[in-house]
């Protein structure tokens, strides 16, 4: 729930109501994330591996923006194609 509380900060609107499904907090000893997937396609090759995350920081940062701008002019052509942009990610 926090992730939904720092949306509804961001975006000014009221997402408790937006998800069906209840959500379930992480376990607070479970990483926040893993590069093992990363290693499987690039070894432990620490440069590509830095280009990588890099790439996926900036890309978050510039889809944040427009996510911003399309919530904040109810853009849901361009809220769509952003989020969708993202789901690999």
């Amino acid at each position: 729930t926090d992730l939904l509380q720092k949306l509804n900060n961001m975006f000014e609107m009221d997402f408790q109501h937006t998800h069906e499904k209840p959500f379930i907090s992480r376990n607070d000893n479970e990483n926040l994330y893993s590069l093992e997937t990363i290693e499987l396609f690039l070894g432990k090759d620490k440069t590509a591996i830095d280009e990588v995350l890099l790439t996926f920081k900036n890309d978050t940062g510039k889809n944040l923006h427009e996510l911003k701008l399309a919530v904040a002019t109810n853009n849901i052509t361009q809220i769509n194609s952003t989020t969708h942009r993202m789901l690999p990610m």
